[in-house]
């Protein structure tokens, strides 16, 4: 039995990874009998496998083996190779109206992944799997195939999935673009104001509130700061970190101290560090924490 697979792109990546799989059932005393035709812009590379005296499979099982080798192979080219030109094809399609630095910057990010290496080789792993069954399924009752077809009409699952990555990146990269530049735009009013203070220290509540002290470790007074500076953040966390990112903007000051913060990595966090740059630093339980935790009026601890 011959098998035979043609497509137009990864000729070379798909000779040679064939060719090495099948090297290792010659040296088991198994003929590979190997064959390269061309049809129109498509390249077949065709694989026979031919017992002998000495070999110890049946039929039956030359041909399973052949028929695993084949998928096994086709399966990670597609998941390799085939899915990078996949991604751009359905970004370019897409997401035509994005600049195509945007569309790069796209593809970069669904490249990178998540955080977590292990999840998105678990989930690369997973979409292999499910090709490589198809393969084997369709290898069950066909011995020619046309990856650009196969991937068309059988893998269509695989193709909804691709398009699914993207959009979660796109998601992602917009969400980053706006950031960016609400980040700009808060950097650009810092500079363009005159610092009304030299240096202001932000002490964290542990109920999730904070304090505004000055140098010299008065409190900032400000009737917008005053629920914010007594309580908890409670439900309103976001707006705790609008009126706290709200007040050093007009505040700008020339330097920044962050008194025992919390040890997630908080949004408010990340734009002040973002914004201020240099003029941020942190300590923790420092005499400058003692200092401001005796500033706290005694109803307040």
């Amino acid at each position: 039995m011959q098998l035979s697979i043609g497509t137009a792109r990864y000729v070379d990546e798909l000779r040679e990874r064939l060719g090495y799989e099948f090297r290792s059932l010659e040296r088991e005393g198994l003929s590979v009998d190997k064959a390269e035709t061309s049809r129109g812009n498509l390249t077949f590379l065709g694989y026979d496998i031919r017992r002998n005296e000495r070999t110890k499979y049946s039929q039956d099982d030359i041909n399973a083996l052949l028929k695993h080798y084949v998928a096994n192979t086709v399966s990670d080219i597609i998941v390799s190779d085939w899915e990078d030109f996949l991604l751009k094809k359905i970004i370019k399609e897409n997401y035509y109206y994005l600049s195509k630095e945007e569309q790069e910057a796209i593809l970069k990010h669904v490249g990178e992944g998540s955080e977590c290496p292990d999840r998105d080789f678990y989930v690369r792993m997973s979409r292999k799997t499910r090709v490589l069954n198809q393969l084997l399924e369709f290898f069950r009752s066909n011995n020619e195939l046309v990856v650009e077809g196969f991937l068309t009409f059988r893998l269509k699952d695989y193709l909804e999935e691709l398009e699914e990555v993207v959009d979660r990146a796109v998601d992602d990269f917009l969400m980053e673009k706006e950031y960016k530049e609400f980040v700009r735009l808060l950097k650009y009013f810092v500079d363009i104001q005159e610092p009304r203070e030299a240096e202001v220290n932000i002490f964290f509540l542990p109920e999730g509130g904070f304090h505004l002290l000055d140098k010299s470790f008065n409190e900032i007074k400000s009737e917008s700061l005053s629920e914010f500076m007594v309580s908890g953040i409670g439900e309103n966390e976001v707006e705790f970190e609008d009126v706290l990112i709200s007040s050093l903007i007009t505040l700008s000051p020339l330097r920044i101290i962050l008194h025992s913060p919390p040890q997630e990595e908080r949004f408010s966090l990340e734009t002040i560090k973002a914004v201020f740059g240099e003029r941020v630093s942190t300590c923790r339980n420092c005499s400058r924490c003692k200092a401001a935790v005796e500033k706290v009026p005694q109803k307040e601890r």
